[in-house]
């Protein structure tokens, strides 16, 4: 696991809304980045204008005026903060849909923040839960409002360590636990994944109809499964993933063994 990748955003002293002004500038700052010796890819035409930057094992998706992800990266990094088998197993779970080539939303997968997502939402759920809700309980703090999105939450990792201890599952287990949730056990047909509420969401309550629904913690209104066309293509990955672990195979044989034809060729 030797590749990086950062998500930036650029923020500027005025604050730049319109997605017009975004690519402009995004445009503007394109040949800077090539004359570092990065490759550039477009990606003006997303929800979101982006350019993708790679040189060597490192990827970029740099970003402007983003400060709704800057909160989303600080909560993600908080809930990493109360376990150590957070962190790793993120770093698995990311490593995994890359090899499986089932990270990319913009040719009908999902994102690596929506497997983030969802790993969360798994460990929330978990018995005992490994991991707290924390956009449900931020108890006094300041209500932090950030373009017109509740982004507030609760940092105080400390006020959680019993509870995470008191989960004693082993990385293995967890990450058979999440395949197999995934893939055979999450009624995909009527629920919609949130890591923002204890007791969850339906399609109906959300209004949304596509195969996977999963709610950004932050902007409510953003389903992260609505750029997956591909959605059967991820729910049987999380089957054959759950089988080749559950079947005694390692790790790595999860990420490589029976690779698609056409991923090995894409």
């Amino acid at each position: 696991m030797t590749s990086s990748d950062f998500d930036l955003t650029l923020v500027l002293p005025n604050p730049v809304i319109e997605k017009e002004q975004k690519v402009s500038i995004l445009q503007q700052i394109k040949p800077l980045i090539l004359s570092q010796g990065y490759k550039v890819e477009d990606r003006l035409s997303a929800r979101t204008p982006v350019l993708k930057c790679t040189h060597g094992n490192i990827e970029l998706d740099l970003s402007v005026g983003n400060l709704v992800a800057v909160c989303n990266s600080e909560l993600l990094n908080t809930y990493a903060e109360l376990d150590e088998r957070v962190r790793a197993l993120g770093i698995l779970l990311k490593h995994w849909a890359k090899k499986r080539q089932i990270a990319d939303a913009s040719v009908g997968y999902l994102s690596s923040y929506s497997y983030i997502i969802l790993l969360i939402a798994f460990l929330q759920r978990t018995n005992p839960p490994l991991l707290p809700n924390l956009q449900a309980n931020y108890y006094n703090c300041d209500r932090d409002l950030v373009e017109g999105h509740n982004c507030s939450f609760d940092r105080n990792v400390q006020r959680y360590e019993q509870m995470t201890r008191d989960n004693r599952l082993g990385l293995a287990e967890l990450l058979i636990g999440f395949f197999r949730y995934y893939g055979y056990e999450f009624p995909w047909e009527t629920a919609c994944v949130s890591i923002r509420l204890p007791g969850g969401l339906t399609k109906a309550e959300k209004r949304w109809t596509t195969r996977l629904a999963i709610e950004d913690p932050f902007e409510l209104d953003r389903n992260l499964g609505d750029v997956a066309y591909k959605s059967q293509a991820i729910l049987d990955e999380f089957k054959w993933a759950a089988y080749i672990l559950c079947s005694g195979n390692d790790f790595e044989s999860a990420c490589s063994f029976g690779q698609p034809a056409e991923r090995q060729s894409a």
